[in-house]
């Protein structure tokens, strides 16, 4: 057990512990005052990573070869410690988006599941995306109608017609149906639409919506 003297030398000069050879407990303490002491520690073991980890995603970029769970953890604390993996898995890279969309930005090139969770939370997304194809773009509109913010100009009537049938003859949820019935840049009689293409389950939703008003 540490003593309050050699906590207090930690804590005022946690540099020192970079040309010495500290104890578990040494560098379990030093990285509890500060996770950034880690930049500190030659070869800690799991116990210090994880602890640091878990204070801050951010951690590591102190970490040699860092293991998949140990990614995983650092992008479930924070979302924008993907920025210091080279070479993120997808898997980390989904955990990444699912913490926040907006580690998309770190991401040089997402995978199909990253993109589409990124832009399912959010349309502004789509902002950080490259080379979307047209399957991409009906993957995403099925996600958040609300992409056409941003694409309205260059998206074809009739293949927005064809992914909207696609929507509403099915099971719609009542989110996807209110951000359809406000989206102003949709010029449409949308009452109309799921009155002729849209399930029982979409009819119900979309006068649940209006009565709602």
């Amino acid at each position: 057990m540490l003593d309050e003297k050699q906590k207090e030398a930690i804590r005022k000069t946690p540099s020192a512990l970079a040309g010495s050879e500290p104890s578990e407990e040494e560098m379990l303490y030093a990285v509890q005052c500060a996770w950034n002491n880690l930049k500190y520690l030659n070869n800690p073991p799991p116990s210090v990573r994880t602890l640091a980890l878990k204070e801050k995603g951010w951690a590591i970029q102190y970490l040699k070869e860092p293991t998949q769970e140990e990614a995983l953890l650092a992008v479930g604390r924070d979302a924008d410690a993907i920025q210091f993996l080279s070479n993120p898995s997808p898997e980390v890279q989904v955990a990444a988006v699912r913490t926040s969309w907006r580690a998309l930005r770190y991401i040089s090139d997402p995978s199909p599941e990253a993109r589409r969770l990124a832009v399912a939370q959010s349309e502004q997304a789509i902002g950080y995306l490259k080379d979307v194809s047209e399957e991409d773009l009906r993957v995403y509109l099925k996600e958040n109608i609300n992409v056409l913010k941003y694409l309205h100009d260059s998206v074809e009537p009739d293949f927005l017609s064809e992914v909207l049938q696609e929507v509403f003859s099915g099971d719609p949820s009542a989110q996807y149906i209110g951000q359809f019935m406000d989206l102003e840049v949709l010029s449409m009689d949308r009452i109309a639409f799921v009155d002729r293409y849209g399930s029982k389950n979409a009819k119900m939703r979309l006068a649940d919506y209006v009565l709602g008003r």
